[in-house]
């Protein structure tokens, strides 16, 4: 079996940022207990449950104000995507300690929305709604409104013909998404709204790895994205596969999910992987394939948060 890994893939500089603060933060006896995770830090069940095998109380499944309202005491993480700034205030008027992991990029698509609100411009801001990210971008201000991404790739653009006479409105996107579908969003909705400019704020990372997928993976039979299904970057990553290179293409998480893949006929396999993907986990996939191993992790958990 010929094995050809992306030459651009696995863990970005945002998510190995967000997991040296943790690591720093599990280390340091002057941190106040318990300490609380809002969400996961990055979007990878086996980094979000080897932190809970450490004691971090992971609070997940509502919005980040909600989850934050909870907390009484002890020591908050704001993840990799970001939280609002209602998130910040909550945290700040209440006492309560935190540490913030947010991406860089996300801060700085932040930093950009704010500095167009005050010079009198409307947000279009595209993401997936319900997104951690989307939702923390969502809450700076009324005058964002959300391009709801899935919505945007069917061309249903009946909710923005209300924009068509504004002088100053920029459409700007969350950073996990397909750059090229980012700017054929970006074209469909000028038509409607001709003063409309953008500020495509995909981040280098994701923008990297996507590039590489597309011009490398050609010549392969099958393409496997190595990463969680909840993952935006991961989920791109395999919809770019699809809609720009004609071979077939899987996403599994871990090396046990080869059994649910055929291999009937594949003589060559081009593997990738999510920016919140442990390389562990990758050079797994890559070992029991070449070497016709058995389809059983034997990774230990604390591997998947060890960072070099």
């Amino acid at each position: 079996m010929f094995i050809k890994k992306a030459s651009v893939q696995g863990p970005c500089k945002g998510v190995i940022g967000a997991i040296k603060i943790v690591n720093n933060l599990l280390n340091d006896e002057s941190i106040k207990k318990p300490i609380y995770m809002l969400g996961r830090i990055v979007h990878n069940d086996y980094i979000t449950k080897a932190y809970a095998n450490k004691g971090i109380i992971i609070l997940d499944g509502d919005s980040r104000i909600n989850l934050v309202r909870k907390i009484e005491n002890g020591t908050v993480i704001i993840t990799a995507h970001g939280v609002g700034e209602d998130v910040y205030s909550y945290l700040k008027e209440h006492n309560i300690d935190y540490v913030d992991a947010t991406c860089d990029f996300v801060s700085k698509t932040k930093k950009i929305i704010t500095e167009k609100i005050s010079d009198g411009f409307t947000i279009l801001y595209l993401g997936v709604k319900n997104h951690p990210e989307c939702e923390g971008v969502l809450s700076l201000n009324s005058n964002i409104h959300l391009v709801n991404y899935k919505d945007a790739l069917k061309g249903n653009f009946n909710n923005y013909y209300e924009f068509s006479n504004l002088q100053k409105v920029i459409l700007t996107c969350q950073t996990t998404l397909s750059f090229n579908d980012v700017e054929k969003v970006y074209f469909d909705l000028h038509k409607i709204i001709p003063n409309l400019t953008l500020a495509s704020e995909v981040c280098s990372a994701t923008r990297l790895r996507q590039s590489a997928l597309i011009r490398e993976c050609k010549d392969c039979d099958l393409c496997l994205v190595v990463g969680d299904k909840h993952s935006n970057n991961t989920k791109s990553l395999k919809e770019v596969c699809l809609r720009y290179n004609n071979i077939r293409c899987e996403l599994i998480e871990n090396v046990e999910d080869l059994v649910s893949i055929n291999l009937d006929g594949v003589n060559s396999i081009f593997i990738t992987s999510g920016a919140s993907t442990p390389k562990v986990i990758v050079d797994e996939v890559c070992d029991v394939l070449r070497n016709n191993k058995p389809f059983i992790s034997s990774i230990n958990c604390n591997d998947y948060i060890k960072i070099k």
